[in-house]
């Protein structure tokens, strides 16, 4: 099979200030780089032209597909790279890439490249705000071409590419420089216009809710972010890189007033169900379970998050840290002695007669024990490790138990003990034989 033959594609419009850097990062990969220029009045074309670009002129018709589509079709390449004017490859990446290119020509393989891109801000020391996986590569068809005046997506015969292969950023990344928080309300306001324009249209308006509840949350206007990001999850999984980003935008708004913490937990829900390969999603539901008291399923589902973030290899964004699977791990650890714990609390107030539970005393010896308890899991403190702090608050809550009640607990604190850990058992088994001693007259 002959050599592979690359074609680096753009569409720009006053882009001299970025586009140098992005045609650096490619000339040494690409064997023609094919330029649109939709209307540039600074020295954006004279730039391409330095590094051999071929130029053509495409008047600017609101519609970012278009200008894409009459670049490829000028491209004579086997494989393409479809770049932004203020995207760029590191230049220790180029090579790696090149090399994978040319592998998969020759295994004949003719879907696309996910290329891991990362969001900097210039402004700020280059931090990165966000990341995700993009279709900047793939082999070049006929009847791929891209599709939607913004947001535009590339697919083939007008569905949706099924071959796909996942680049780890180990070996190439993207670097974009077009999100600098200056910058972000002003394209906002431009995208939205142009979905504006295309819902009108009715052509397909699904694919395009997702992108108006992220814009109208950019611009501040929640109200309508949750709308469109409603119709957006009601549709079911999208088959698009970030499709999850609509229930990211309904769970973040949960805790903005949109509704009351049983919605969130059906949002988790439903997030987790869509999305069950998420960490975040699954440590959201968690939370969720943790808060309403549901301690053992809170602890299973943390568990669950803990192994997806672990074994992650999902095309979605994965925000999961090590910092935050580690808080993840000592929530499992907090809702699994509350499950534990909890138990033997409901145990207690089961075995209580009505006349019991409303007794003065038995709230008061009650009480700190469940204020400990919740003191853990507000603020977030663990234990000793054998949690003998909470043995030693139940011991001395049945102590008082024996000394406020007598022999009329004896029996349902020993029908209790099954629900104490083995240490905190003995514990108590100890405190009543002291007291059956005592009663007996056999005390020491």
């Amino acid at each position: 099979m002959d050599r592979v033959k690359i074609s680096a594609c753009y569409i720009a419009k006053n882009e001299g200030h970025n586009i140098e850097q992005s045609l650096q990062s490619i000339k040494d990969i690409a064997d023609e780089i094919i330029f649109v220029d939709t209307g540039s009045t600074d020295d954006t074309i004279v730039r391409a032209e330095k590094y051999g670009a071929k130029v053509y002129s495409f008047p600017w018709q609101d519609d970012f597909s278009a200008p894409r589509n009459f670049a490829l079709s000028k491209a004579s390449g086997d494989w393409i790279i479809f770049i932004d004017a203020d995207e760029y490859f590191p230049l220790d990446c180029c090579e790696q890439l090149k090399s994978i290119i040319a592998e998969q020509f020759r295994q004949g393989y003719d879907g696309m490249l996910l290329i891991r891109r990362y969001d900097i801000d210039v402004d700020n020391q280059n931090e990165v705000l966000a990341d995700t996986l993009v279709s900047r590569v793939y082999a070049s068809k006929k009847n791929r071409r891209y599709h939607g005046l913004v947001h535009e997506e590339l697919l083939d015969d007008g569905k949706p590419i099924q071959k796909q292969i996942i680049i780890s950023p180990v070996q190439v990344k993207l670097l974009h420089t077009g999100y600098r928080a200056g910058m972000t309300e002003e394209k906002a306001r431009r995208n939205l216009a142009l979905l504006e324009k295309e819902l009108a249209a009715g052509t397909d308006p699904g694919r395009l809710y997702m992108y108006l509840a992220d814009v109208y949350l950019g611009l501040g206007d929640n109200d309508k972010a949750w709308h469109y990001a409603w119709l957006d999850v009601r549709q079911g999984r999208r088959p698009t890189t970030y499709a999850s980003r609509s229930y990211r935008i309904l769970l973040e708004l949960s805790l903005k007033g949109k509704t009351d913490l049983r919605g969130r937990l059906e949002l988790c829900r439903l997030a987790v169900q869509d999305y069950p390969e998420n960490p975040e999603f699954r440590a959201d539901l968690a939370e969720c379970l943790g808060t309403l008291g549901k301690y053992r399923e809170a602890a299973d589902m943390m568990a669950a998050a803990i192994q997806a973030y672990e074994h992650y290899q999902g095309i979605e964004p994965m925000l999961m840290t090590a910092e935050v699977a580690k808080i993840a791990a000592d929530r499992e650890k907090i809702f699994a002695a509350l499950a534990e714990t909890q138990g033997l609390l409901l145990t207690a107030l089961c075995a209580m007669s009505i006349e019991e539970y409303g007794d003065t005393e038995t709230k008061k010896i009650l009480a700190p024990a469940y204020r400990q308890l919740l003191d853990y899991y507000h603020e977030g403190k663990l234990p000793t490790a054998d949690w003998s702090e909470l043995s030693s608050c139940y011991v001395e809550c049945v102590k008082a138990l024996l000394d406020n009640h007598g022999e009329a607990w004896l029996e349902k604190i020993l029908n209790m003990l099954n629900h104490f850990s083995a240490d905190t058992r003995q514990q108590i088994l100890s405190l009543l034989d002291s007291q059956i001693q005592r009663e007996e007259g056999t005390a020491p």
